[in-house]
């Protein structure tokens, strides 16, 4: 197991080198360009995402077709989407049974505030957020987009479905 570099830290000084860690990253590509070590996978910003809910608000209408002539194939239904809107939801807070491995934001750096400035990754233990959390510097939060409509034509072209198929 890695050495915890922030428990001695507190929590102020945690919280300190969480948004020095922010500050690394550009969160409009999820890269830390300043950073020099590490892939993108290691820089996303949004390494506690884990997951989030997709909500879609979707009204579909079907029109009976007309009986195939041969009669074998069986009647159909055209499914039109009248509207199809969608936007995503999610609540960022910690697992702090989990950790990560990140860039290291102090890494070469002269300040004495600085955490492990001879290591160019650190392992952040999410034990920490709830200690910044228990001394009111940080807080679990939802977030939701805004909706958007769907249109791609591969998903919201009207299509021809055999209603007695079992999917």
């Amino acid at each position: 197991m890695a050495v915890d570099v922030l428990a001695a830290l507190s929590p102020q000084a945690v919280a300190a080198f969480y948004e020095r860690l922010a500050d690394g990253v550009d969160a409009r590509k999820g890269k830390a360009p300043r950073l020099s070590n590490g892939n993108d996978a290691d820089r996303d910003l949004l390494y506690s995402l884990h997951g989030f809910q997709l909500h879609s608000n979707v009204t579909v209408g079907g029109t009976l077709l007309p009986r195939p002539v041969s009669g074998k194939s069986p009647q159909k239904v055209r499914l039109t989407f009248q509207s199809f809107t969608t936007y995503a939801r999610d609540v960022y807070d910690w697992d702090y049974s989990e950790h990560l491995t990140v860039p290291n934001p102090d890494f070469g750096s002269k300040a004495q505030s600085a955490v492990s400035p001879g290591s160019k990754t650190v392992v952040v233990y999410h034990k920490n957020a709830k200690r910044i959390e228990d001394a009111g510097l940080a807080a679990p939060f939802g977030f939701k987009t805004n909706a958007w409509q769907v249109t791609d034509a591969p998903l919201v072209s009207p299509s021809d479905v055999d209603p007695g198929r079992s999917l």
